[in-house]
Parts: structure tokens; sequence; C-alpha cells
């Protein structure tokens, strides 16, 4: 039986949870608080061909910057992070929905156009955003014609108490994924079919 996305309670979370499928690949890194860009605590700020004025522990593209998500459990009690990001490489499997301002941050509505997309691609792991006012879901699939990243508007308002309109971003490429582990409660977090509900590729949940 495949769980529909309505009966997620996206008004609560549980945190400390992140996708299963991204646990393993030393793909890794940290952010530091009240920040989204990547950053490595135990990397070498003078690694690397880096300009000698550039901290190399904010180089996502520097493969000695990167653990595994395991290991970078252990990096959190390291009180300069905040979080963790996951680097989605070109030629990973995986396909990152991000959906701006479609939940709002006061009631933890989420807009009903992302609840229906999300029905359509699929039983998987989903998280809120840092500001509370995004959600995001971690698939493996890929987009039609090779495109590498898609974005389009669900709606020509506000939802709930956001200040801009809802939009929807899918990454099939290389994309810094704020990864907060602070996940949504109810029974979409895995897809017995791992086939969407509608004409497409196939896409696939990343908590099998």
């Amino acid at each position: 039986m495949t769980e529909d996305w309505g009966s997620v309670d996206f008004s609560s979370t549980d945190s400390g949870v992140y996708p299963p499928a991204h646990l393993n690949r030393e793909q890794w890194m940290g952010r530091l608080e009240g920040e989204k860009l990547p950053f490595s605590p135990w990397g070498d700020a003078d690694a690397g061909d880096v300009d000698p004025d550039t901290d190399a522990r904010y180089k996502w593209g520097l493969r000695s910057n990167y653990a595994t998500g395991h290991e970078i459990a252990i990096a959190e009690s390291d009180p300069r992070l905040g979080g963790r990001i996951f680097i989605q490489r070109e030629s990973d499997p995986f396909a990152f929905v991000d959906g701006d301002d479609v939940r709002d941050p006061d009631t933890g509505a989420v807009h009903p156009a992302f609840v229906d997309l999300l029905d359509r691609l699929g039983a998987t792991y989903a998280d809120i955003s840092t500001s509370g006012a995004g959600v995001h879901a971690y698939y493996e699939g890929d987009l039609p014609d090779d495109q590498g990243q898609a974005t389009f508007q669900l709606d020509a308002d506000p939802w709930g108490d956001n200040e801009d309109p809802p939009e929807v971003e899918i990454y099939a490429n290389k994309h810094v994924c704020v990864t907060t582990g602070d996940i949504s409660r109810g029974p979409p977090r895995r897809s017995t079919s791992g086939t969407p509900r509608s004409s497409g590729p196939c896409w696939r949940s990343t908590t099998r």
C-alpha cells in the first residue's frame, strides 16, 4: 500500500533523522550556525591551490572536506556547527526537490499543489527547511530530456504567512543540499513501488 502525502503532519517534526540512502556516502559537510554555506571544521584552512586569503574549509569542491553522514554526526558536537549539508554530484542518482515558501511557518500547513506534486512523485524522506517555510524531498530519479534542473511557480499568491509565492526547484545535477534532519511526521517515508503516479521518469524513495 502506498501512503498519501495528505496524511503527513507538516506542523510537527522529529529531529536528527537524515535520508538513509545518503548517509554512507562521503559527500557530507557541516555548516556554521546561522549560515547555509558548507563548512568543514576538520579541514585544513590552507589546503589545495586555494587563494591564501580564502579559508579552504568552505570549499565544497575539495574532497578532503567531505565526510560520511555517520562521521559528521560525531563532528556535530563542534559548537560552531549549526547543521549539515549533502553535496549532490552530477553523477549521483539523486534528485533534490526544494519547495520554497510552500509551508506556512506559523501553522505548518503546506500548499495543496505541493502536496499533490509529492503524491505524484511518491513516498520518500522529506525534511523542513531552516526557515520553516520550505520542504525538501529526496528521491532517486532524473528529469526528462537530460535536464539538470527545473523551476516552476505553484501559485501567484503567497501561501500562509509567507511574503513570496510558493515555488519549486528540482535538482538532478550538482547541488548543495541543506539537510536539516527535521522530518515531517506521517507515513510517506518509504515507497513500495518506486514509481510516481504520473507519466514521466521513474523516481524512487531514498528511505529504502
